[in-house]
């Protein structure tokens, strides 16, 4: 016996029906927003009780909160572990520029449909935006980490701002697209990509990319997120 009491396989399921009632949280948001996402189905997703989730979770909104939160620990998780930072901080400035923008877009294309709840949530409650407030705080923190070593940034006092914008410039092009409906065309997603690169390009003063990538969106796709290890009761 553990020592909050609980059997390990008591404590197995209780891990497993959490997950699974996030995975088919997660789901609904995307499919259906916010507004749509109905307990019920959620529950028939997870093959559970809807009881259960109310034993796991106080209502809707600490559900959507709870599956924020995984999003939001998921993504740390992989930024920190699927990117070689070490190798990313050698390569030439434009090069850099690149794959930020198209790591970061990627990242919101993969999960387009939570971004389009988020959105719709945080019209009504603000608050509902925090955990991506803080998740983009985060990736702008370590994305300076890598930028203030590199002989080609170092020497700009406004670098930290700068970045913070740039994120804001990606995430709001995103943004726009996703509410016009023209994340599926391919060639609007692609210009903007590219476009979004050469104006960093140019606001950093740095060369352009060493090769201009093409955007792939079934690549976004084929990435699939996993939680990090560690306790996830």
């Amino acid at each position: 016996m553990s020592l909050s009491g609980a059997l390990p396989a008591l404590q197995d399921r209780s891990r497993d029906s959490r997950d699974r009632i996030l995975e088919a949280a997660e789901e609904a948001f995307s499919e259906n927003g916010f507004a749509g996402a109905k307990l019920t189905d959620i529950a028939e997703r997870a093959g559970l009780a809807v009881g259960t989730i109310y034993n796991r979770f106080t209502d809707k909104d600490g559900l959507f909160t709870a599956v924020l939160d995984n999003y939001v620990r998921t993504t740390r998780y992989l930024i920190e572990t699927g990117v070689d930072w070490e190798g990313q901080r050698k390569s030439p400035a434009g090069d850099i520029l690149q794959n930020f923008v198209f790591g970061s877009f990627e990242n919101l294309l993969r999960n387009k449909g939570l971004m389009r709840a988020i959105i719709e949530r945080s019209l009504s409650d603000p608050s509902a935006y925090a955990p991506l407030a803080g998740l983009a705080d985060n990736v702008e923190d370590r994305f300076h980490s890598l930028l203030r070593l590199h002989p080609e940034f170092k020497r700009s006092s406004t670098l930290r701002s700068e970045i913070s914008l740039a994120f804001r410039l990606i995430n709001g092009t995103f943004m726009d697209l996703l509410v016009r409906g023209q994340l599926t065309n391919h060639s609007i997603c692609q210009t903007s990509v590219h476009y979004l690169t050469e104006l960093l390009v140019a606001r950093f003063g740095c060369k352009p990319p060493s090769r201009k990538r093409t955007f792939d969106p079934t690549h976004a796709m084929r990435i699939r997120q996993r939680p990090p290890p560690g306790d996830n009761r």
